[in-house]
């Protein structure tokens, strides 16, 4: 007889140690990478990297718009109901790229009022890129079927 508490038990320890792993990995890749960035640009346009870093921050803010945690929870709940997912990925989706506009229109303010962009422009072009992408990015939906090794696995991967 299969003991239903300890599979599942199994199961959250083993999703839970691929979502530590990923977070992990994101610090310890940053952790060993930054003093060779820092070396090789300097202080001045390593100063101008952290803060578009916190500008993209704020701008996947914007794309996730709460979305995400609402998102897991609503896939938890109704992962066995394959069109009830399929509407909801969509209208997730969907909401998202109506949001593009939003975040260009903001950038292009940024661009204007903030005039460290004025010589870097690009900085600010791939933060926003970026993280538009990674807001577009499905991970809520693999978080709630728990399919984190995979999530964890190419997260990794391409950091």
């Amino acid at each position: 007889m299969i003991d239903h508490k300890l599979v599942e038990s199994k199961r959250y320890f083993i999703n839970s140690f691929y979502l530590y792993l990923s977070h992990f990995s994101d610090y310890l890749l940053s952790f060993l990478t930054l003093p060779f960035i820092a070396r090789a640009i300097g202080p001045e346009e390593l100063g101008l990297v952290g803060f578009t870093q916190l500008y993209g921050a704020l701008i996947l803010l914007i794309m996730e718009f709460g979305s995400s945690l609402m998102a897991v929870r609503e896939v938890v709940k109704k992962k066995g109901n394959i069109t009830f997912l399929r509407s909801f990925v969509s209208e997730i989706i969907s909401f998202k790229i109506m949001l593009i506009p939003l975040v260009f229109l903001i950038s292009i303010i940024t661009y204007s009022f903030i005039p460290v962009y004025n010589d870097s422009y690009h900085y600010l072009f791939i933060a926003t890129l970026g993280s538009i992408l990674q807001g577009l990015a499905p991970t809520w939906y693999f978080e709630g079927l728990e399919k984190m090794k995979l999530l964890a696995i190419s997260k990794t991967f391409f950091r």
